[in-house]
């Protein structure tokens, strides 16, 4: 995502935010917004995408990431 390469926060936050209105469930967009949520020290949002990833699919790679990156911002 160009934004994210760009260290376009807020740019990437908007079209994540537009395209998870559609895509609730894409795992993937969710947990991209958990990252932009944490380059922006927003660790309480961040936190809740990584759960969602989570909770959507509990036994992929992708959890598996999010399950590091909630490790990584608990304090």
């Amino acid at each position: 995502m160009f934004y994210l390469n760009s260290k376009q926060y807020n740019e990437a936050l908007t079209t994540l935010n537009k395209y998870l209105k559609g895509h609730h469930n894409d795992a993937q967009a969710l947990y991209l917004r958990a990252v932009v949520h944490v380059m922006q020290r927003d660790y309480p949002l961040a936190a809740a995408d990584y759960k969602e990833v989570i909770r959507i699919y509990p036994n992929s790679d992708l959890s598996r990431k999010a399950t590091d990156g909630l490790k990584k911002i608990s304090f």
